[in-house]
């Protein structure tokens, strides 16, 4: 798993369209860059965080602050935790992943199909009763996809969630710092604050690099380099795939992130050639204090007890590539020309945007 962890690190992306310039290009023979310096490219601004984004979050983490009360009473309502058996059928023929023992799910959260979880409400503890449904359109597993369906359900368990309420008392169990409501939102606020400002400084990085992944041209893709990148991606995402009931790799690529295993491959190729390439150029390169900083924070990222066991599952070339993708992504940030989104947009409906310069 830590392996698939840090396969991110070393550049798994996809690649989209953005705008490129034409500045002097650079090259060698892997590898043509048209242009990248003072890539034009839209701003990103962290999203504002609103009292409602606040209570939203702090009832999430009451939420987990949460017990459970057996409910012998009355029928199941929305908000219970049942625990059901199931078995779910086609023209009267089980299918796969629709049969369960001892299913906990609370009614109401969207976990299941449409009209599963309405159709528990109402019913009491040992009652079995089927439920007609249909899965949607454009359901994961294509055998399942707008086909109706018969789930054989029996409830044998309900759980009434009681939520505690938010008090200074609760609060320094929750904080280390706060003391009262207050101060805890506060605390919240600024967190949040922090998470969408990571979130616009990736979210401006791979727009940078999408931009740059355009102006790029690769002279040719080594057979067994290619083959040897696609069988690591279908190693990383296999067990994702089948988790989603997918057995194809590439249904689940195409699904997720709009492309197959090969294109995949050829971004990944094609981002490492430009890597070191714009590296050679900018002479940039990873000096032993970063690298020994940069294991560490990798470390600490990705869970790993130490740097030694970050280093022992994945090597060093791979950690230090990656820490040299970071710095070539930093200096692209720091050389693009920012355009205020929907400012480009509007200048190509006027007819005055021009690649490199308006």
């Amino acid at each position: 798993m830590k392996k698939k962890i840090i396969a991110a690190l070393v550049g798994i992306c996809t690649v989209v369209v953005m705008t490129g310039c034409g500045n002097k290009g650079i090259s060698n023979d892997k590898i043509t860059i048209k242009q990248y310096k003072g890539l034009e490219v839209e701003k990103v601004d962290p999203v504002e965080v609103t009292d409602t984004d606040v209570e939203d979050s702090i009832n999430s983490t009451l939420q987990t602050k949460s017990t459970q009360n057996d409910i012998t009473d009355r029928p199941a309502q929305e908000g219970d935790v049942v625990t059901i058996d199931y078995e779910g059928k086609k023209d009267g023929v089980a299918f796969d992943g629709g049969t369960a023992q001892d299913q906990q799910l609370e009614l109401g959260s969207g976990s299941f199909i449409d009209g599963f979880e309405d159709g528990i409400v109402g019913h009491n503890i040992g009652e079995t009763f089927d439920l007609n449904l249909t899965f949607p359109e454009d359901y994961k597993s294509e055998d399942l996809a707008g086909q109706a369906v018969v789930f054989t359900v029996t409830l044998d368990k309900i759980s009434e969630v009681i939520v505690p309420e938010l008090t200074d008392e609760l609060v320094a169990e929750l904080s280390e710092s706060a003391k009262t409501i207050e101060d805890y939102k506060k605390e919240v606020k600024e967190d949040l604050e922090t998470s969408n400002k990571q979130a616009a400084e990736s979210e401006q990085q791979q727009n940078v690099w999408d931009a740059l992944m355009e102006q790029c041209t690769v002279e040719k893709y080594p057979k067994d380099k290619k083959q040897e990148t696609i069988d690591n991606i279908t190693t990383q995402y296999g067990s994702i795939a089948s988790m989603y009931g997918m057995d194809d790799v590439d249904t689940f690529l195409e699904q997720a992130f709009g492309v197959t295993s090969e294109v995949m491959a050829e971004n990944i190729i094609k981002q490492e050639y430009a890597v070191d390439l714009i590296a050679e150029k900018e002479n940039l390169k990873i000096s032993d204090e970063e690298y020994k900083n940069g294991l560490e924070e990798y470390a600490t990222q990705y869970g790993y007890t130490d740097s030694a066991e970050l280093e022992d599952a994945v090597g060093k070339k791979e950690v230090k590539r990656a820490l040299l993708q970071d710095k070539v992504t930093d200096w692209l940030v720091d050389n693009c020309k920012l355009v205020e989104k929907g400012f480009k947009r509007f200048l190509k409906m006027k007819g005055l945007w021009r690649h490199n310069s308006f």
